[in-house]
């Protein structure tokens, strides 16, 4: 039997439940089981709680109650509820049921799971449950006790089962075939009611008959003991306390049947007060002369069926919508049918339909108007009140349904004995209260002033808001918020907030929109925590920590706490989010100096992180200036202008020390600021001439000497003068004029600059220079003189573009000595370009910088009108009359040329569109080839000294650009005898280690004319055996045995830097520069000499050049002493300034043709249309070089 009894104890037993068992533990377990099930008497049940006498493992501190009883239905639900009410924990339920057989004396002879209750065998249910120690005897015994009472029922329960069910049959077949006083309507109700609860609706626990008779001289049903069944029999038949005055009332319905709740609780299945059933037997007149009373509980499926296919609740369904009026199928029929389809199923049962309906009327009527209101009814016998508390759905919490009942348990003196909420569909929520009656029917209070309080107590934070909206807003309007953010907020941001600060937040979200979807509050530390705290608003979606911390950082400011809200201004609940809602992220600050923050700072604060956000300004250490200086975020640009471009003269500190310097001494920065107005504020109150602001700008550079005496730090000290020289030096600034110009394009921060006033500035030092300064785009242009021309590039070099102008600048001087005084150079860097973007996405990022930067040129420049010259609005200009600004194409604006100039024109600018050259209306430099053109007649002569004619006669060539490049792509086509080995630009390499000379030439044509290309669209198959297009991004390329005997390189692995330097070095004819960089250096030049840091990793020395001529249609292709040093080596090269004069030479004759034709167009001789015939009617080749 050992074997069998292991077998099945733990078949069925769940997995967590025996997880932490040992074999040991198990073999104890079976042992106490064999040991329990030994002897059992019949019929009897066998209960025991023994200890396990483990002190280690998952047994210990555990007790073990075993039952064993004859098996029938409900014994472990009813157990394990039994358990549930003591308050004791079950930790292992094993439930095993046994086919037994046993001898006289209840001796076990065999245990069997596979045979029926036959012959001696009898089916036996054995429960093995795990408890929490139960250590005191007198609490073992009494669980004992009440287990034997439960299991006592059960059997009861058990045994009657069918006794009670065949009364119910006797009484349907009575009714069926016997007269009855009563309507047939009421006994065919009748009997379908009671069918349907033996149908399995109704779990009969007990019935017992009454008797009417009389009892102390009144009339009252007496109970017939001898009839109780079930649970009955154990409890005298007694089902209602007190019911005696109630029983000759119960029929004024006309039914023969009443449902109430019994004041019984079942310990039989499940825990709950039993339902109780009343059968009416009547006389021949129809009078109540007895009742059968039954027990027990309704199914589970008797509350999920529909109300309307019960019997019994369907007569009173029906009955409610006659007195009602409504018609079943029209919506207010709809309506009111789903009321009472969604009713508790006891309620339906217990309420007759004359008060059922007012009831269902009443809530009925909520759904027009939803609210607060408050049903109650005394159940029939007036021992509850059963209160309906309807609440707004949104607002609805524990805390209200809480407070609602215990105001019901004040009125009816009384405990809540039940609560059971209902949330429906609708926008209310439905809470049934059952409270015990300690008032007697007579004395019940008024339900209107009952719920009046209610009403009160429960208003919400949103009630309160409302009221607040409508009170301040009035109207409609008043009401519109009310609803939109009533039930907006979440409850952490109720509990924190109080109703005026909602209302000011509310204020600020009804302001943001998708154009303006963010917003910023800096106030007063809530409770002394921090500093100061920003409120920050955004619409649709939050504020990451990682993007809001990092721009309070930068203001001096650090994070103490956060908190985040959600606001759902619809008033939906919080259940997703939709684009109108508000995010609120509110942030305790504390200053990095633990200073307090003057509330007049506020402002500022909000201004500056409001600016950052959207912008208008950078997030740097800056920031900090509008505390420790108390500036606004538009001055402390003024001063990251001079510092960023202090950086890019070769400043050598960092700009984060320069910031740590100026909010270190924020007294003397003020007094910069100070100094800054007073050169240049228009309506500065204490200067109007030049003469009154230098002598206030005097004053100030003392005052300023007297603090830098107290600076300690020579660091400090040298930051500092600098700024002041910068700001000394500057001759003219657009800023107190930004706002009036940003109505068209954005313009940028822009400062003329005269140069050599500059503390520590290398040379060679220009005449003048413009630096421009946005969020947007950043750049410079530099001018040798007051009449200097140049083009403007797109830099990628954002930490030194201006190392990079400046050189540019020197060369440009250069070629300019033949056609005007001196030459100009500009670049700029776009600072917005998309991450990853396409190429159409950059260009048009990188054009709307251009249009800024030149924009930004003009704001600063005069105009000239008859002669006269018109400086800027509203600006102060330290320098002399300066109307000549022209400008040119270069890198990457090429295409810009007729965007310059419609600005030029927009602007009413006095060089219209000879502002820049080129253009729909200009030369196309690119079309014409000039510059390339130019540069390979002095390759040409290159080889002519070297006794080759490199137009008839095959050459090879390497060299740097693609044909996509004006330079390079012209220059590679301007001979048909090129043999083009290698060239790289920024994106790719190509190589071509044999290429057939027509074949080649013909590809090279076809990419040129291309809208766009790159080396990649070349056509593989074109290309000679073993070459290709590689990507310069690739982390390494495998070279052909072709590759590495045209470059020289060993390895058949390199790096594309590798494999580029060895393009540079490779033995060919020419090396033509076509592309942007600086690529050979001399050979006691650093890298850091040549200026260009995006190339370092590239450039070689001249040395090892071994091409016999160099072709620079592109500047800086070599440092000078590069070049010289080539030159000396035998090689064949010019400076760049010769070789790409050409290009600078048409750029000057088209910009002299349209001045001088402009004067006629102004005389009105002249239309445009006219002017553009007439200058492309020139002869390029009469002007220009015929090669």
């Amino acid at each position: 039997m050992e074997k069998t009894l292991r077998k099945h104890l733990f078949r069925e037993a769940a997995e967590e439940d025996i997880a932490g068992l040992t074999n040991a533990d198990i073999d104890l377990l079976v042992e106490k089981a064999g040991e329990f099930l030994d002897v059992k008497a019949p019929g009897r049940v066998k209960i025991r709680i023994s200890d396990t006498g483990v002190s280690n493992g998952t047994l210990a501190q555990r007790c073990i109650l075993e039952i064993l009883n004859d098996d029938m239905p409900f014994l472990v639900d009813s157990i394990i509820n039994a358990l549930s009410r003591k308050g004791h924990t079950v930790q292992t339920v094993l439930h095993p049921v046994f086919a037994s057989e046993r001898d006289s004396k209840g001796k076990l002879k065999t245990l069997d799971n596979s045979k029926k209750q036959t012959g001696d065998f009898l089916r036996e249910s054995y429960l093995h449950i795990h408890l929490e120690a139960v250590n005191s005897r007198r609490e073992q015994d009494e669980l004992v006790g009440e287990l034997k009472d439960i299991l006592d029922e059960i059997r009861a329960a058990v045994v009657d089962w069918q006794p009670m069910q065949h009364v119910i049959q006797g009484r349907i077949e009575n009714l069926r075939t016997k007269a009855s006083p009563l309507p047939t309507a009421i006994v065919s109700e009748t009997i379908d009611f009671l069918s349907w609860l033996l149908n399995n609706k109704f779990t009969f626990l007990g019935m017992c008959h009454y008797k009417l008779g009389k009892k102390g001289g009144k009339k009252q049903m007496l109970v017939d003991e001898k009839s109780a069944l079930g649970v009955l029999r154990l409890q005298r038949g007694q089902v209602i306390q007190n019911a005696a005055k109630r029983d000759l009332a119960n029929y004024k319905s006309g039914y023969a049947i009443v449902v109430e709740k019994s004041d019984l609780v079942s310990r039989v299945h499940r825990s709950a007060v039993m339902d109780y059933v009343g059968l009416y037997d009547f006389d021949q007149a129809g009078n109540v002369i007895g009742e059968l009373r039954v027990v027990g509980l309704f199914a589970s499926t008797a509350y999920t069926e529909a109300a309307s296919g019960i019997p019994l609740l369907r007569r009173r369904i029906e009955a409610v919508m006659a007195l009602s009026g409504f018609t079943p199928s029209g919506h207010s029929g709809k309506g009111l049918l789903n009321i009472l389809e969604t009713m508790s199923r006891d309620d339906l049962f217990q309420i007759e339909s004359e008060q059922l309906a007012p009831l269902a009327m009443g809530m009925w009527r909520l759904h027009e108007r939803p609210r607060t209101r408050l049903f109650v009814r005394l159940d029939r016998f007036e021992r509850y009140a059963i209160a309906f508390v309807f609440f707004p759905r949104d607002g609805f919490s524990s805390d209200l349904r809480e407070k609602a009942g215990a105001i019901l348990e004040k009125h009816y003196q009384g405990k809540t004995l039940e609560f059971m909420p209902n949330f429906g569909e609708g926008t209310l929520v439905r809470v049934r209260f059952i409270i015990s009656l300690g008032v007697s029917a007579k004395n019940l209070p008024d339900p209107e002033l009952v719920e009046k309080e209610i009403v009160q107590a429960t208003r919400s934070w949103g009630d309160e808001l409302s009221d607040a909206l409508m009170a301040d807003t009035g109207g409609s309007a008043g009401r519109s918020l009310a609803r939109r953010y009533a039930r907006a907020f979440p409850s952490a941001y109720r509990e924190a907030t109080d109703i005026t600060v909602a209302q000011h937040d509310i204020a600020i979200m009804e302001a943001l929109d998708a154009d303006n979807c963010t917003a910023a509050e800096f106030a007063p530390p809530v409770g002394h925590h921090g500093a100061v705290w920003l409120k920050l608003f955004n619409l649709a979606s939050p504020v990451p920590l990682s993007a809001r911390l990092p721009l309070l950082e930068d203001m001096g400011l650090r994070a103490l706490d956060e908190n985040t809200y959600i606001v759902h201004p619809s008033g939906k609940p919080e259940t997703g989010h939709t684009p109108d809602d508000v995010y609120i992220h509110e942030v305790a600050l504390n200053r990095d100096n633990d200073t307090p923050v003057d509330e007049q700072s506020y402002q500022q604060l909000q201004d500056c992180f409001l600016a950052v956000w959207t912008a208008k300004a950078d997030s740097d250490r800056l920031n900090g200036l509008v505390l420790s200086a108390s500036l606004s975020w538009q001055e402390v640009t003024v001063l990251r202008v001079c510092a960023r471009y202090l950086r890019q003269t070769g400043f050598s500190y960092l700009l984060s020390t320069i910031a740590g310097t100026l909010v270190r001494y924020g007294d003397v920065t003020r007094l910069l600021v100070d100094l800054f107005k007073t050169r240049f504020q228009p309506d500065y109150p204490k200067a109007v001439t030049l003469a009154e602001r230098e002598k206030l700008q005097d004053k100030l550079l003392q005052t300023i000497e007297e603090h830098l005496a107290n600076v300690p730090s020579l660091d400090d000290d040298r930051i500092i003068r600098h700024m002041v020289g910068v700001i000394t030096a500057t001759q003219r600034t657009n800023f107190f004029n930004l706002e009036n110009l940003q109505d068209g394009l954005p313009i940028a921060l822009a400062m003329k600059i005269r140069s050599k006033d500059v503390p520590g500035i290398p040379a060679p030092v220009p005449f003048a220079e413009i630096f421009v300064h946005s969020t947007l785009v950043e750049g410079v242009h530099l001018r040798g003189g007051k009449i200097a021309r140049g083009g403007l590039r797109w830099s990628d070099r954002v930490e030194d573009f201006r190392t990079e102008v400046l050189g540019l600048a020197k060369a440009q001087n250069v070629k300019n000595a033949v056609i005007v005084p001196v030459g100009a150079k500009g670049g700029f860097i776009p600072r917005q370009l998309p991450a990853g973007g396409s190429r159409d996405e950059v260009y048009q990022a990188g054009t709307l910088a251009y249009q800024s930067f030149i924009s930004s040129l003009l704001s600063l420049t005069d105009n000239t009108q008859g002669g006269k010259i018109i400086p800027p609005p509203n600006m102060v200009r330290q320098d002399g009359d300066d109307p000549y600004l022209v400008v040119a194409a270069d890198k990457g604006t090429a295409a810009f040329s007729d965007v310059a100039n419609a600005i030029s024109s927009e602007a009413g600018f006095w060089l219209d569109d000879a502002f820049a050259s080129g253009g729909s209306a200009g030369y196309d430099h690119k079309k014409m080839g000039i510059t390339a053109r130019g540069g390979w007649e002095a390759v040409k002569r290159h080889f002519r000294e070297l006794d080759r004619d490199i137009q008839t006669t095959p050459f090879t060539a390497v060299g740097v650009g693609d044909m996509s490049g004006d330079v390079f792509g012209n220059g590679m086509l301007l001979s048909e005898q090129t043999k083009l080995l290698a060239a790289f630009d920024h994106r790719d390499i190509f190589i071509d280690p044999d290429p057939d000379v027509a074949t080649s030439f013909a590809e090279r044509r076809r990419l040129f004319e291309l809208p766009r290309s790159s080396w990649q669209d070349y056509e593989r198959k074109l290309i000679s055996k073993g070459g290709g297009v590689f990507s310069r991004s690739e982390k390494q390329i495998s070279l052909s045995p072709e590759i590495m005997a045209v470059t020289g390189l060993s390895n058949s692995k390199v790096t594309p830097n590798e494999l580029m330097r060895a393009i540079i070095t490779c033995d060919a004819d020419l090396l033509w520069f076509g592309g942007i960089g600086t690529y050979v250096r001399g050979r006691n030049e650093s890298d850091a000499d040549a200026g260009d840091k995006a190339n370092d990793a590239i450039r070689v020395a001249a040395r090892e050049l071994k091409v016999k001529a160099v072709g620079e249609g592109a500047n800086l292709g070599m440092t000078q002493l590069a070049r010289i040093e080539f030159a000396l080596n035998g090689g064949r090269i010019n400076t760049d300034a010769i070789d790409n004069s050409a290009g600078v030479n048409s750029s000057d004759v088209e910009v002299n043709l349209k001045i001088a034709l402009g004067e006629a167009e102004a005389a009105g001789k002249l239309k445009r249309p006219a002017r553009n015939k007439l200058l492309a009617a020139f002869d390029h080749r009469d002007i220009f070089i015929d090669p």
